[in-house]
């Protein structure tokens, strides 16, 4: 309650609000990108969202989604969340899996905690939806046709997704709408390390095809691999040591406002009572 309920009620809100109601009818920007995280109702926020995904300023959405559970239309699976984006013009283009194994035969956890495993059964995933802007028919199939900032934004997205290749296939598409330098340029940017070397775009695009027509020597084309980074020990216990410190110097400051409103409580009381004794001395009480 001290941390999240400032109201002091510690109650639940039945005030509930759609994406929708937030950001169009109440006259806000629409978002560029969504991340949706709620723990079991994500589809239903999916469903407050149907206008705001038909909204060609939506680029991108991160959305948690079951693997198992309820069956039905309305249930919060992967399956229905694919169906209602892709319904939208949305296509996936990354899971993170996430895996619990059994009980009975457990596998390590990814982190120094009882989180998911390295092992056992996809129960949820982070699925990333991006618009495909680089698909020949989407501006016809969709109607919506992106603008120079949208394109922009979306080159960061999928750079900062991991996903480099998707954002130099975005810049090649509407090369002709920029100057040919910043395409080049951000395209350098985009290029990999090349056998521990940094090269540009058309060095790193001419060493691919003699990768290809040497019969695919991988010492010919040594390039490091984007994955996701695990948690490391003693990145999960710093993280641990930092909430302890916040919670040692939250409790301090507690203390130390306690000590100066009880000094103030006590200069208020030694004022009050000089101030009756002033005025008894004037006769006035």
């Amino acid at each position: 309650m001290e941390r999240y309920d400032r109201s002091g009620l510690c109650k639940i809100s039945d005030l509930t609000v759609s994406l929708d109601d937030f950001f169009l009818d109440q006259h806000r920007p629409p978002p560029n990108f969504v991340k949706i995280d709620t723990d079991g109702f994500d589809i239903e926020v999916l469903h407050g969202s149907r206008r705001l995904l038909d909204d060609g300023r939506l680029l991108g959405l991160s959305v948690e989604s079951q693997f198992v559970g309820n069956i039905g239309p309305t249930a919060n699976v992967f399956s229905n969340i694919d169906t209602l984006l892709r319904n939208h013009g949305f296509t996936l283009f990354d899971l993170d899996p996430i895996r619990y194994s059994r009980g009975n035969l457990p596998m390590p956890f990814t982190a120094p905690a009882p989180v998911q495993s390295h092992g056992g059964q996809l129960i949820w995933g982070e699925a990333l939806y991006f618009r495909d802007f680089t698909h020949a028919d989407y501006e016809a199939m969709w109607g919506i046709s992106p603008s120079d900032n949208d394109i922009i934004k979306l080159c960061c997205l999928f750079d900062i997704f991991a996903l480099p290749d998707c954002a130099a296939d975005l810049l090649v598409k509407y090369r002709d709408r920029f100057l040919p330098d910043f395409v080049n340029q951000c395209l350098d940017r985009l290029t990999p390390t090349l056998n521990g070397r940094k090269v540009s775009y058309s060095e790193y695009i001419s060493a691919f095809e003699a990768y290809v027509q040497s019969g695919y020597d991988e010492k010919l084309f040594e390039v490091p691999l984007l994955t996701a980074r695990q948690v490391t020990s003693s990145e999960w216990h710093s993280v641990q040591e930092s909430l302890r410190l916040r919670d040692e110097i939250i409790a301090s400051l507690k203390g130390i406002v306690s000590v100066h409103e009880e000094t103030i409580k006590r200069m208020q009381e030694r004022e009050a009572e000089r101030m009756r004794q002033e005025m008894k001395a004037k006769g006035l009480l």
